[in-house]
């Protein structure tokens, strides 16, 4: 018989944490991505990794919307980190850190709880962090 998984898959599985909630609070994140939602081209899915503290390495999302009765929620995340929506390029987020403020909410579909990135803000720390990949805040064109 073949086993489904290796040692190493062994001690992965063992060591893996169900829970990936994080407590609410802000938190050191990096954008490493923004991709429109598969099945509402109007939601931005941002994708956040934190790259430092006890929750290094953990990933959090954001659903804003550009919908026109909705667009208020892309406005609430990232009006602190970007002066001209004109100007605004992916790249000039994708790669940045930031100052991300995190909920924990309750799905209303599922009943879950749920980590929701609700804000985020210039980072005023230092940029580096072992945790933390190359990444340049200077200068922001935006």
């Amino acid at each position: 018989m073949t086993k489904l998984l290796t040692q190493k898959e062994v001690q992965n599985y063992l060591d893996a944490v169900t829970e990936n909630l994080i407590p609410a609070g802000a938190y050191k994140v990096k954008i490493t991505s923004i991709e429109p939602a598969d099945r509402d081209p109007e939601r931005k899915c941002f994708t956040f990794k934190v790259i430092s503290g006890d929750y290094a390495r953990r990933q959090l999302r954001a659903w804003p919307s550009t919908a026109p009765d909705k667009i208020w929620t892309l406005k609430k995340l990232i009006g602190e980190v970007v002066v001209d929506p004109n100007q605004v390029q992916l790249e000039d987020l994708e790669g940045h850190i930031f100052k991300a403020e995190v909920t924990v909410d309750v799905r209303k579909d599922t009943l879950e709880k749920t980590n929701h990135v609700v804000r985020l803000t210039p980072w005023a720390g230092d940029d580096h962090d072992e945790e933390a990949e190359p990444s340049s805040n200077e200068g922001f064109p935006f």
